[in-house]
């Protein structure tokens, strides 16, 4: 079975089989390629190249035919030849030899003129930029190469336009009357996917390969009678009815011992089961893992992995949150090399609530990185303890890290503390816009003597008040704690704000009684999963600072709070009631999300360790 020159198969096979890292699918389209060529050359070297396993003397071969053909003058028989050594090239996986025979193929078809030649040699360039990864160039590389030879660019583009169309004709018609006999039964199964895939729900190709397989079941084979029946499944594959055509293909390819085919027609059951208005998941989770057993004995990778990612959404559809067969079929499609299949179990593994760093750690797990070298004698003992001693370790876990933990919040001694006086009264330092409030802050000077010069309040914004003029408010409002709130200072620049803070902590240094607490409240610095707010890391210096300003000044009380920018409405009572609380057994450092406290606190960690490559002594 031949494919029309210049129809686009081919490459849109080659774009199938390269994101899924299908080796054999590749080698595949170059063969099906080569294939044109050789039917007007030797039989022999047809024999040769279409082989599963290609001899290296066969490029030899064509080699001395090519250097015969430049011999005796016969240009078409030299273009044949140079468009298989081409093949040959990227089957050994030589792409830039096969580059330059593309090229010389091309242009040879150009000196001979004639549009199929052209269109040939065209496809086979097209192929080489593929697999060479020039996916730009060979996107346009058709139309390009054409439009370098004005005076036949519209004759092959009209011969090219006419057969275009007729490429996945000529595809359907080959998988159903045995043009595909040639390829081994995974090959055969490779092409009846891309074909699927591509033509999927599409009428015309039902129809047409309804015809095909009504014309070829007369003398058709098992083999050929099931995989006319999974295609013609596959293509109506959200259709009740694909599940008869796949019955009939298990059947068919069981009676033809052919269990990589039984195995292919299982697992597209048990996906049809599944994409059904009412799935039945109980049905397809049966056909999963039948086509998971067949597979593992054939020790088919792809498939096993395809059908035990299968499995996991039929489990999952029922409500079963077990992601141990998805995590399977991670690691086999990893194996593998399929970058896709590995994604969409990614998102199954994220679906069943893992987290990246689970599905990280497990994939890493499956990994052996450890290795221990022999020593002598004398040293083996001690060696052997010091790493069953490591493997304990990394077994307990035995590692710490700090974070965020709930706290208790309606424990009487941290919230609701009683006050003896009759209001309570707080300072607040920062950007205030209620100007008669701001007037009164402004009127708190610091105590001078007439020997001293005047204090000025700077601004009256409060952002630039002298440390005295704030010991003065402090003073004069009897107040017992500061709040320092920068959630709406983003504005500005770190120095700018931790500036304000020196001046306050200088400030309230020098009050004796009573001693004035310091509360700094950030908005969205510490980034935890379900922060709603946009982070916004502008102050998270004041967390260094308070730290170092705690343990130079231990009789006051010096605080930090990060709320949750995004629910800043919904926490104020919160928030609130939290500043209002009694200042002794208050937390350092707190943050507040979800309307509740957490803490920093030492826990085990949560992160599984990676033995390392070599323990030496």
């Amino acid at each position: 079975m031949a494919l029309a020159p210049g129809c686009r198969v081919l490459p849109e096979a080659l774009h199938y089989f390269l994101p899924r890292a299908q080796q054999e699918g590749t080698r595949l389209v170059v063969k099906l390629k080569a294939r044109a060529s050789l039917g007007h050359l030797e039989q022999k070297l047809r024999d040769q190249v279409l082989a599963p396993e290609v001899d290296p003397d066969t490029l030899t071969l064509a080699t001395e035919m090519a250097a015969q053909c430049v011999r005796e003058q016969r240009r078409h028989e030299e273009f044949y030849t140079r468009d298989v050594i081409t093949a040959l090239q990227l089957l050994r996986n030589n792409t830039t030899r096969a580059l330059k025979f593309a090229r010389e193929a091309l242009a040879l078809a150009r000196h001979l003129g004639d549009p199929d030649l052209v269109a040939s040699a065209l496809g086979s360039l097209e192929l080489v930029q593929l697999i060479r990864e020039e996916g730009e160039v060979a996107a346009a590389g058709f139309h390009m190469a054409v439009n370098k030879d004005p005076q036949r660019a519209e004759e092959v583009s009209k011969e090219l336009g006419e057969k275009r169309p007729k490429g996945y004709s000529d595809l359907l018609r080959g998988l159903l009357g045995g043009g595909f006999s040639f390829l081994q039964l995974r090959g055969q199964l490779m092409v009846l996917d891309f074909a699927a895939w591509k033509l999927r729900q599409d009428a015309d190709a039902l129809r047409l390969a309804r015809e095909a397989e009504e014309e070829a079941a007369p003398h058709a084979t098992d083999l050929e009678k099931g995989l006319a029946q999974l295609l013609l499944g596959k293509l109506q594959l959200r259709s009740p009815e694909s599940l008869r055509f796949f019955q009939r293909a298990a059947q068919h390819f069981a009676a033809a011992q052919a269990n990589l085919g039984e195995a292919a027609a299982h697992s597209a059951a048990a996906a049809a089961l599944l994409l059904l208005e009412r799935p039945e998941a109980g049905k397809a989770q049966q056909q999963a893992e039948k086509a998971a057993a067949l597979c593992e004995k054939l020790q088919e990778t792809r498939g096993q992995a395809v059908a035990l990612q299968t499995l996991a959404n039929c489990k999952m559809v029922q409500g079963v949150n077990d992601p141990e067969d998805a995590y399977r079929a991670m690691r086999l499609f990893a194996q593998c090399g399929d970058k896709q299949g590995e994604g969409m179990c990614r998102k199954l593994l994220l679906n069943l609530g893992q987290s990246e760093q689970q599905i990280k750690s497990s994939l890493d797990s499956s990994k052996d990185v450890a290795k221990f070298e022999g020593l002598d004698a004398g040293k083996a003992e001690e060696q052997r303890q010091r790493e069953e001693h490591l493997r304990t370790i990394f077994e307990e876990q035995v590692v710490w890290e700090y974070s965020w933990v709930p706290s208790e919040t309606q424990d009487p001694k941290h919230f609701g503390e009683k006050h003896s006086g009759a209001v309570r009264k707080i300072f607040a330092a920062s950007e205030l816009k209620d100007r008669k409030l701001l007037q009164q802050l402004s009127r708190c000077r610091a105590r001078r003597t007439k020997s001293q010069p005047p204090s000025f309040a700077n601004l009256i914004n409060g952002r630039l008040l002298t440390a005295s003029s704030m010991q003065s408010a402090m003073e004069a409002a009897s107040c017992l704690a500061v709040v320092y709130d920068t959630t709406r200072l983003s504005h500005l620049t770190p120095l700018e704000v931790v500036d304000v803070a020196i001046r306050l902590v200088q400030a309230l240094q020098v009050i004796d009684e009573p001693r004035v607490a310091l509360d700094i409240v950030n908005a969205s610095t510490q980034q935890i999963g379900y922060t709603q707010g946009v982070r916004t890391p502008f102050h998270s210096t004041l967390w260094g600072f308070i730290r170092t300003a705690g343990m130079e000044n231990p009789e006051n009380e010096i605080r930090m709070l990060d709320i949750d920018a995004g629910r800043w409405k919904e926490d104020v009572a919160f928030v609130c009631r939290y500043l209002l609380g009694a200042q002794k057994v208050r937390p350092f450092e707190a943050i507040i999300r979800n309307g509740g406290l957490q803490v920093a606190r030492l826990v085990s960690a949560r992160m599984r360790l990676r033995p390392p490559l070599k323990l030496d002594g």
